[in-house]
């Protein structure tokens, strides 16, 4: 991820958290103390940018004018390490934060998320670079996305056979699926409910 990436999502989870601790928004000079930000006029460039993306809203004239956009409920899902769209990556526990998402959404104590690495879901939407939403469960139907522990590498595929064999599928025709035999001791550790866009 991009450090503006990182900083407009530093701010928007400060915005969520703020808002739902006081019940109104913090100050530009809060925001700009509570993230690290030089000078006011630092956080306006990233409001600007977050206003472009429908993130927040923001009224002129106001002290605490900066909104989250369609916000009801908020729902802090945490950030557990990354995923492979690709090769696979070490799997650990790594939780690197908290994700903000709107509660009506994604409900649920046993959600996490995951950023993805790689492209080999991307003709499902999902790219490199994107979180995964998972909601923390042993078995998927045939044909959903899921969370895949294999050779402590964690992977994000399409399920298309469970037995035999547990068969992978790539949503990217220029990759083939994989192959998992029993005794290579899949675990399947959730499955994809949603995709957020990186900025």
């Amino acid at each position: 991820m991009k450090k503006g990436d990182k900083k407009i999502e530093q701010i928007y989870t400060y915005l969520c958290k703020y808002t739902a601790e006081n019940g109104y928004p913090p100050t530009v000079r809060e925001v700009a103390a509570e993230c690290g930000i030089k000078s006011t006029s630092g956080v306006h460039y990233y409001f600007e940018k977050m206003k472009r993306s429908g993130l927040i809203g923001q009224q002129q004239n106001k002290k605490r004018a900066v909104h989250v956009e369609g916000r009801s409920a908020t729902n802090f899902v945490p950030v557990i390490g990354n995923v492979s769209a690709g090769k696979g990556i070490l799997a650990q526990e790594n939780r690197e934060g908290e994700f903000p998402l709107p509660q009506n959404l994604f409900a649920g104590e046993d959600l996490y998320a995951l950023r993805v690495e790689g492209d080999s879901m991307c003709e499902a939407g999902i790219d490199d670079g994107d979180y995964v939403i998972v909601r923390r469960q042993s078995s998927v139907d045939i044909g959903e996305i899921a969370v895949v522990l294999w050779e402590d590498k964690a992977t994000v595929k399409r399920v298309v056979q469970t037995a035999p064999y547990l068969v992978l599928h790539p949503e990217n025709s220029a990759m083939e699926d994989i192959v998992i035999t029993a005794r290579e001791f899949p675990e399947i550790l959730g499955k994809v409910i949603g995709c957020v866009k990186k900025f």
